[in-house]
């Protein structure tokens, strides 16, 4: 999961692996949990919040410009970004909007 922008799944995953030695017996060999990675998480989520801010600028710029390409190009951008954080909900939002500059 370190290897993607999903900060968010990152967190999910480290919370259910943490319940699961809970639920486990003592006598089965589960790997010790690792340190939860503060730092990767919030360097992550910066990192996103930086590029959604200049995609939605670039959008904001093509819907200026008028030229539907650039814009349904810019709902792309910013429904890939989204879908690699695992936000989901908002990436359907920009394909919808997309389909209106198709």
């Amino acid at each position: 999961l370190k290897r993607t922008t999903n900060a968010k799944g990152y967190s999910e995953a480290y919370a259910a692996w943490k319940d699961m030695p809970e639920a486990a017996d003592a006598s089965s060999q589960v790997p010790s949990l690792p340190q939860f990675d503060t730092v990767w998480v919030e360097a992550t989520q910066k990192q996103a919040s930086s590029l959604k801010s200049i995609y939605e600028q670039e959008l904001h710029q093509a819907k200026v410009t008028q030229i539907k390409e650039t814009v349904f190009a810019s709902h792309v951008q910013l429904t890939d970004l989204c879908m690699d954080q695992g936000d989901y909900a908002t990436a359907l939002k920009y394909v919808s909007k997309s389909r209106e500059y198709c």
